[in-house]
């Protein structure tokens, strides 16, 4: 018996579902991307920077427009972020932190974005006048990457149980392959994080730099530091390592994992210039 042809126009329905979830998929992700950039262009329309002697004034805003007049003196904390998109087109985005209690941190940020690096320059020039020149940089102990690494294993084997009592689930060479994937970008990404991870320190400012894609730049004067704080959990006792956090009014600066021998001088002089220092830092 001789098997009959298939009509031309017949098509698999397994296969138009799958289509139907792939268009479906693209389709969310442009409508998100439409949905950002138009809230974007609404929130930051018309966006201009004015610098007079006592205050930079931000104008911006299509439905609602904002107004702000920011005087130096009130600036805690200037933070300056972009990506490897953003750097490529000349783009950088700042925030600014006030002063304000804890609970209204988020309420007393300002971001500015789509600003080039020659406006970031004279952003921070007339925020910081004094310049800013590091003298050394401190970075994370080794711990810290084998610590995030070994957090990242967690999931492959908590997967990896699952799949033991599942294993008709999946074959042994797919999971193999996708393990070894997995294992390769999480590492990769997380020694990416912490060779980016460093503190600058100058004679007046502390500097964060963090970040794999979205690279952030933290800036903080000296003379605004209210406070040190040194947690050591009883597992860093062992490797003498500390957590330290840089307390202002206008937010803080985190540390992790840095060894307690290195960064003492530091701890010090920081302490000093607390309790020392003579300048409001608002």
């Amino acid at each position: 018996m001789l098997d009959e042809a298939l009509p031309e126009d017949f098509q698999d329905p397994g296969m138009v579902w799958a289509q139907g979830k792939f268009l479906l998929v693209i389709f969310l992700l442009v409508l998100g991307m439409i949905i950002t950039v138009g809230e974007t262009l609404i929130k930051y329309f018309g966006l201009h920077l004015q610098k007079s002697r006592d205050t930079l004034q931000v104008e911006m805003g299509l439905r609602n427009n904002t107004k702000v007049n920011l005087r130096a003196s009130r600036i805690q904390l200037l933070q300056v972020l972009t990506n490897p998109i953003q750097k490529r087109m000349q783009l950088y985005q700042v925030k600014i932190s006030l002063a304000s209690s804890e609970n209204e941190l988020e309420k007393n940020q300002i971001k500015v974005v789509g600003l080039p690096p020659e406006v970031v320059a004279q952003v921070k020039e007339y925020f910081f006048k004094s310049g800013i020149k590091e003298n050394f940089k401190i970075s994370p102990s080794k711990y810290l990457l084998w610590k995030k690494i070994s957090r990242g294993m967690i999931p492959l084997v908590l997967v990896a149980g699952i799949l033991y009592f599942y294993a008709e689930l999946v074959t042994v060479q797919w999971f193999v392959a996708i393990s070894l994937t997995y294992i390769v970008l999480m590492s990769l990404y997380n020694f990416l994080y912490f060779q980016r991870l460093k503190l600058g320190v100058s004679e007046e400012f502390l500097i964060r730099y963090s970040g794999v894609w979205l690279k952030k730049e933290e800036y903080l004067e000296m003379f605004r530091l209210q406070a040190v704080s040194v947690t050591q959990p009883i597992w860093y006792k062992r490797r003498g390592l500390v957590n330290l956090s840089f307390h202002s009014a206008g937010g803080d600066i985190r540390f992790s994992m840095v060894p307690k021998n290195e960064v003492e001088p530091l701890l010090n002089f920081l302490l000093y210039r607390i309790e020392s220092t003579e300048r409001a830092w608002m």
